[in-house]
């Protein structure tokens, strides 16, 4: 991502136990499995999903 120009310091872990909060929006990740679910313990699950709430409407994105 840092050769896309992305400032480093705007990453964020996709924590699969968290909701982020931004002004109107809020994203949680969501574990994702194709067989089996694939965990780390120390980034969590590998493959996800994303549950995205915006004006209270809620969408999944795989």
């Amino acid at each position: 991502m840092i050769r896309l120009g992305v400032n480093p310091e705007q990453l964020l872990d996709a924590r699969t136990d968290e909701w982020r909060a931004m002004p109107d929006i809020r994203i949680k990740p969501i574990p994702a499995a194709h067989e089996l679910l694939d965990y780390d313990p120390a980034r969590r699950h590998r493959f996800i999903g994303y549950l995205l709430e915006l004006n209270g409407v809620k969408l999944y994105h795989a």
